[in-house]
């Protein structure tokens, strides 16, 4: 859901940036390999049966190239400053 979400709000950059005259390449990065994998490949199978359509938007835009999307491990998330209490070592990492 968060990957979708990030997905989402990248594109309505894009498109405000693209009236105003502007083309930026947009890298997504997420630490989960199985919403990359479901992202990048059609996969259906009785573990997927649940997952939503927001899967399927991402991969549209995927696919259209709108996008790119690759790992980053958790170690090294930047956005990890902003959703989690890290501990000492990883703060005194990103201060």
């Amino acid at each position: 859901m968060a990957l979708a979400t990030s997905a989402r709000q990248a594109l309505w950059y894009i498109n405000g940036l693209s009236q105003l005259g502007f083309t930026i390449p947009v890298k997504l990065k997420a630490d989960n390999t199985s919403s990359i994998n479901i992202s990048k490949n059609l996969i259906n199978n009785l573990k997927t049966k649940h997952i939503d359509v927001s899967s399927y938007f991402t991969r549209e835009y995927l696919i259209c190239k709108s996008f790119t999307l690759s790992y980053v491990p958790t170690g090294r998330n930047l956005a990890d400053i902003m959703t989690k209490g890290l501990p000492f070592v990883l703060h005194q990492r990103y201060t």
